[in-house]
C-alpha cells in the first residue's frame, strides 16, 4: 500500500464510522504498523511477545491455498488505548514532580519507564519515551504561546543517570521548537556546556513556576489526546 492508501484505510476502518462495527476486521500489517507509528519488523516482534494480537486466515485463490495475516481492529484500538493511558501517566508524573519543586531529586529516563512498567534496557522503549516526551514538549510549548506565558519543556525535569543532565534529544528539540538557536548551544557534535546548562535550568525554573496552574495543564492534557 502507498502512504496515502494507508492513511485512507486507517481513517475508514479504525478512526471512522467502521470503528465499532468492524472490530473483528483484519487490518493489513503495513496499515497496522502505520496506525501505531512503528515499523512492520517491530510489530512482528510485538506479535511474537504477545503485546498485540494478530490473526492468520487460510483461504483459496483460484484453487491455490493462501494465507493472510492481519491485526484485528479491536486489538489496535485496545493497544492505542493502553498507549494513551501510558502517555497520560507520564504527563501526570512530570506535573506532580514539578509541583514538588526542588525538594525532590530529578527523575531519570529509567524512572519514567519504570512508572509505566517498561524497562530502559529495551531500545524500542527508549525510542517510545523520547517520542512521548517530544510530543508533551511540543504541545506544551504551543499551549504556552496561546496562554502568553514563558515556554515550558516539561521533559527538562528528566535526566540521564550517568550525567545528571537531559539527553541531547532535549536540546535538539529546543532548537526545533525555536526556543534557542543552534549557534546559541554550539555545534551538534560539541555542545556549549555553559549555554546548555543555562537554558536547561531556566526551563526547570519555568516548569516549577507553571506547575500549580491546574487549568493550564488540563488544557495541555486535552490536546495530548
Amino acid at each position: 500500500m502507498r502512504k496515502y492508501e494507508l492513511e485512507d484505510y486507517i481513517e475508514l476502518n479504525i478512526n471512522g464510522d467502521k470503528r465499532n462495527s468492524c472490530k473483528d476486521c483484519l487490518i493489513p500489517f503495513p496499515a497496522a504498523a502505520a496506525y501505531i507509528n512503528t515499523r512492520i519488523e517491530t510489530l512482528e516482534k510485538w506479535v511474537k511477545t504477545g503485546q498485540i494480537m494478530a490473526v492468520e486466515v487460510n483461504y483459496e485463490d483460484k484453487g491455490n491455498p493462501r494465507k493472510y495475516r492481519g491485526v484485528p481492529v479491536a486489538a489496535l484500538i485496545e493497544y492505542n488505548d493502553k498507549e494513551r493511558e501510558k502517555r497520560r501517566q507520564i504527563f501526570e508524573f512530570l506535573i506532580q514532580k514539578a509541583k514538588q519543586g526542588n525538594s525532590q531529586k530529578l527523575p531519570t529516563y529509567s524512572d519514567l519507564l519504570s512508572h509505566v512498567d517498561m524497562t530502559w534496557q529495551s531500545p524500542p522503549n527508549r525510542n517510545w519515551l523520547y517520542a512521548v516526551l517530544g510530543k508533551i514538549n511540543k504541545i506544551t510549548v504551543e499551549s504556552c504561546i496561546e496562554y502568553w506565558r514563558d515556554s515550558v519543556m516539561p521533559s527538562s525535569l528528566v535526566i540521564q543517570k550517568a550525567t545528571g543532565k537531559p539527553s541531547e534529544e532535549f536540546f535538539y528539540q529546543a532548537i526545533d521548537l525555536n526556543l534557542v538557536k543552534e549557534k546559541y548551544l554550539g555545534t551538534k557534535s560539541e555542545w556549549n556546556e555553559e549555554e546548555c546548562d543555562g537554558f536547561w535550568r531556566e526551563q526547570i525554573h519555568y516548569f516549577y513556576e507553571a506547575a500549580h496552574d491546574d487549568n493550564f495543564w488540563e488544557y495541555v492534557e486535552g490536546k495530548l489526546e
